[in-house]
């Protein structure tokens, strides 16, 4: 369990406890691997390892589309002032999406992650959680596991929806952009919650994605984490991109089972629809 300091401001502790509590499932990583029969790889780019779980459809013939999850951001943090030596999630939502895939679907997993190595330390995982090194790599494993596929729709969670927004434009197979409570704006966030700038990191808000991209932007009425505000500010600024707001949800739930809905709207949604 975790332990915080007695001088920790009472507001964090009283987010990280609705945060935790509102989560729909609290499987472990272990479980979810389990129950989805995925397979796990080590794969590497020039700059780091990264873990990649793949379900069992990524295997087959079936290249027309590949699903590729990311995780949020796990415990960057152990409390309001002590860097967690492991930023793996207690409960990684974006990996329990992927069992309810009916695509061809990886999880790829960030820098250090899962995976030690010399070069890890705490920036990749806090100020440089977003770095250009960070997109670079991430980048160049999805084009290795991608190159049979003729497109690519990358659903990014909370801050796993701030590295599918900085990925998308950079690989020309990529034609959906999926953000469930994305931080699409960290320097909003961070001023907003009080917390360190994440000097180091790319914005998404400072791009505009290409107008050949889908994209969808989903909020939750109830996110006291990412406002929902913030979301529909970047999409609005944004072509082909559309704006949905999640009534009686909030930063952890309930996306799990709003999920086929998500996928239905996507499928059958038109390039140049607005919302």
């Amino acid at each position: 369990m975790m332990q915080y300091k007695l001088n920790m401001p009472v507001c964090f502790l009283y987010l990280v406890l609705v945060l935790m509590a509102g989560c729909e499932h609290h499987r472990s990583m272990g479980r979810i691997v389990e129950s989805g029969h995925f397979i796990q790889s080590i794969h590497r780019s020039t700059f780091f390892a990264h873990i990649v779980l793949a379900n069992s459809q990524f295997n087959s013939n079936d290249h027309s589309i590949l699903y590729v999850f990311l995780e949020g951001d796990g415990l960057p943090w152990k409390t309001h002032t002590q860097i967690s030596s492991d930023p793996q999630p207690i409960y990684p939502l974006a990996l329990d999406l992927m069992t309810k895939s009916q695509f061809p679907s990886i999880y790829l997993q960030r820098p250090c992650y899962g995976v030690k190595e010399a070069i890890c330390d705490a920036q990749w995982w806090t100020n440089k959680r977003y770095s250009r090194q960070v997109v670079e790599s991430m980048t160049q494993v999805l084009r290795k596991l991608s190159a049979n596929y003729k497109q690519i729709t990358l659903v990014g969670y909370s801050g796993g929806g701030t590295l599918a927004a900085l990925i998308a434009p950079e690989l020309n197979n990529v034609t959906t952009l999926i953000t469930l409570a994305g931080n699409l704006d960290h320097k909003q966030w961070a001023s907003y919650h009080r917390y360190s700038r994440l000097q180091g990191s790319l914005n998404p808000v400072d791009y505009v994605l290409p107008s050949t991209l889908k994209q969808f932007h989903y909020a939750a009425e109830n996110d006291i984490n990412i406002l929902p505000q913030w979301i529909k500010g970047y999409s609005d600024t944004q072509k082909n991109s559309q704006f949905i707001l999640l009534k009686n949800a909030d930063h952890s739930c309930c996306w799990i089972k709003n999920w086929q809905r998500i996928v239905n709207r996507v499928q059958h949604s038109d390039i140049n629809e607005s919302n």
